[in-house]
């Protein structure tokens, strides 16, 4: 009997699925799956028991296809075959570029033209570079005539911003320092106005002046008068803006405001009592104020401030000598300070003229008054006038014809008498025509 060999069953192989091919919307990439294939295992030896036969039922792993929901908006996939591709949102397209150009015919940028109708702009970054390198050399170029002319750096410095938006208005570094120094305000091309640094610090300084100063000569007599009142010490109110605009206003040069400065710290150093009242007495100064504010007084001009000195110091020589029978006169002070100011004298000068006058005044006065007394009786002067009468004479050279007639009246009385005369207060021996002893 031949030997039994077992055979197994022939199991066909399952057939793989179809890979599943899904379409994605046209915001994704498409990427097919790729197909995942399992096969069953070799078929492995198998020795049944003898006399047994076991059926062998055959394993099938199915790849599972991953499914997405597409996402609006559906699109169809291609009929040709084809790879996938997705459709394109419609976009603007340019249509025209039209130059835009400086005054010298330098592209700056464009204007776009879109395929909607609508408009753009496209700088030149060229330009852009050229205009910066330009610009920082103009600045520099600027603010090296604006120095040469006095000004501080650090005024300079801080008006770069102003210059540079000059610069870009097309102003040429002349311009740009004429608008700086003499304009007070710019208006750019896109309408902003621009208040120019140089005004704002010196410029202003000229609002209320008849002839303006040149922004020179504005700005050193500014500075002079401030290194004036450093230079002395002063308060700082003799440069506030009110002085210096007074200052201006009269005329007055640095040199005469430190002369004056000087005058006020010798006056301060010989500090009398009596010359500040005097000045009181005039008006000159309030009651508490000092020598300083009568010297740098900001309310009156040049000739009128030398007159109030040379009015101070003929004054002040001729109340220093009350004790003569001298007294207070304003009215004939001012006049007699005018008129001396008006020959040219300054305050030592009519100090000087003025001692010498009032000191023969002193001597003379009262014996005058009793001259006038016997000769005029009722009709005799008071000491007032004559006091006047002598101060035109020694001052003036103006001889009084009441004084003449006296002095007529006294000569024939002498010369009608002899030996001591009596109930007389003065005779002729002792004056002359000029009324000096």
């Amino acid at each position: 009997m031949a030997a039994f060999v077992y055979q197994p069953p022939v199991v066909p192989k399952a057939a793989a699925p179809k890979p599943t091919q899904t379409f994605r919307p046209a915001a994704e990439s498409f990427t097919p799956k790729p197909v995942v294939q399992t096969t069953r295992p070799a078929a492995e030896s198998f020795v049944p028991s003898p006399g047994t036969r076991t059926p062998v039922t055959p394993v099938v792993t199915t790849a599972k296809p991953k499914t997405t929901t597409p996402k609006a908006p559906t699109v169809t996939p291609p009929t040709d075959g084809g790879g996938y591709v997705p459709p394109v949102a419609p976009t603007k397209t340019i249509i025209s570029r039209i130059p835009i150009t400086d005054k010298d015919g330098n592209v700056i940028g464009y204007t776009l033209i879109y395929s909607d109708g609508t408009q753009g702009y496209e700088g030149n970054p060229e330009y852009q570079a050229t205009i910066e390198a330009k610009g920082t050399t103009n600045v520099n170029v600027i603010k090296a005539l604006l120095l040469s002319s006095g000004l501080p750096a650090s005024l300079v410095d801080a008006s770069v911003p102003f210059l540079q938006t000059l610069i870009k208005d097309g102003i040429d570094a002349q311009s740009a320092v004429d608008i700086y120094l003499n304009n007070k305000e710019f208006t750019t091309k896109t309408g902003t106005v621009l208040t120019s640094p140089f005004y704002t610090a010196y410029g202003f300084y000229n609002e209320g002046l008849t002839a303006k100063l040149s922004a020179g000569d504005l700005f050193n007599t500014v500075e002079g008068y401030k290194s004036t009142q450093t230079k002395y010490n002063l308060d700082a109110k003799f440069t506030s803006q009110e002085y210096i605009q007074k200052y201006l206003k009269n005329n007055i040069s640095v040199a005469t405001l430190d002369k004056n400065a000087n005058r006020a710290r010798l006056a301060a150093v010989n500090a009398d009592p009596l010359v500040v009242s005097n000045l009181q007495q005039l008006g000159y100064i309030g009651s508490n104020a000092d020598l300083t504010d009568f010297y740098l007084d900001p309310n009156v001009g040049m000739e009128k401030m030398q007159q109030n000195f040379n009015t101070a110091a003929l004054s002040f020589e001729a109340v220093r000598r009350a004790n003569t029978g001298i007294t207070f006169n304003k009215a004939n002070f001012e006049k007699l300070g005018a008129e001396l100011t008006a020959k040219g004298y300054d305050e030592a000068q009519t100090q000087y003229v003025a001692s010498q006058a009032y000191n023969t005044i002193g001597q003379t006065l009262k014996p005058e008054v009793g001259l006038s007394n016997i000769y005029e009786g009722k009709q005799a002067a008071d000491a007032a006038t004559i006091q006047s009468e002598l101060e035109q004479e020694q001052l003036n050279s103006i001889e009084s014809l009441r004084r003449k007639k006296l002095i007529e009246l006294e000569t024939r009385s002498f010369q009608g008498q002899t030996g001591n005369f009596t109930g007389r207060t003065t005779s002729f021996a002792n004056y002359s025509s000029a009324g000096q002893i």
